[in-house]
């Protein structure tokens, strides 16, 4: 077995083919809905608001570069909520939960040739380990899935069969309920953060913490609850924040 170093990537044969089928996969799994063309995955959100990212002022020298760099500097930002599924399902059912951060006006020139505006996005989920270690791995559970009929059930088959390990991860939060979409998220794979075609930088993964109490405690009976029950916790949540600002602050979430 080849010996892996940390900070290293180690491309599959065939990867840049794999992406996209990849690429494939989320574009066929689009379909309208409720009217409207909606993504293959995350369709429903759950909320979108703009806020503020600032960076701390903590920040080890050696993890200053790109929207990093300057401490105490701020962003403007979107923030999209969301559930994994690419149905809109009522927000009771278990699933896996999404957090997207746009950042406005970054510095740097765009990763895609071709793109004016200077946006970075953070994309993350609720679950620390992203299922498919593999761009093949993804392909093939896809692949699968498409089968007419039973292709869930050959899918769930296939990946309990050669990804056990992954499966039993992710089974208990992908039939998880939460009370409100202000629960812990972390990027589903690791990302470069340093001189780009260097050794002088770190391979990172990113966490987004609420720091409040309570965020992630799931009620009681969500079948109770209404459909789109986390879109209104969300905003009961941003009301607390205004009437706190009028008062004595009481939670942040950062």
């Amino acid at each position: 077995m080849m010996k892996t170093l940390l900070n290293r990537e180690y491309p599959q044969p065939g990867e840049a083919k794999l992406i996209e089928e990849m690429v494939a996969v989320a574009v066929e799994r689009m379909k309208p809905q409720e009217g409207r063309m909606r993504r293959g995955q995350h369709a429903k959100a759950t909320g979108c608001v703009r806020g503020v990212f600032t960076i701390r002022d903590d920040v080890a020298d050696e993890l200053r570069y790109g929207v990093f760099k300057q401490p105490k500097r701020s962003f403007h930002a979107i923030v999209r909520f969301s559930n994994a599924s690419e149905s809109f399902y009522p927000d009771g059912m278990g699933d896996a939960r999404g957090m997207a951060v746009k950042l406005l006006d970054v510095d740097g020139e765009p990763a895609m040739p071709g793109i004016k505006n200077r946006h970075q996005d953070f994309v993350t989920v609720n679950i620390p380990v992203f299922p498919f270690a593999t761009p093949a791995d993804y392909v093939k559970f896809f692949d699968i899935r498409a089968t007419p009929v039973v292709g869930d059930l050959l899918a769930g088959a296939w990946f309990a069969l050669f990804h056990p390990g992954n499966l039993a991860s992710v089974v208990p939060l992908l039939s998880e309920t939460v009370a409100s979409p202000l629960v812990t998220y972390w990027s589903g794979s690791p990302y470069w953060l340093g001189p780009a075609g260097t050794s002088g930088g770190h391979a990172v993964k990113y966490s987004l913490v609420p720091r409040f109490e309570g965020a992630a405690s799931p009620p009681e009976d969500p079948t109770s609850q209404t459909d789109d029950y986390l879109r209104h916790a969300l905003a009961h949540y941003q009301y607390l924040r205004q009437v706190d600002e009028k008062t004595e602050p009481r939670s942040k979430i950062d």
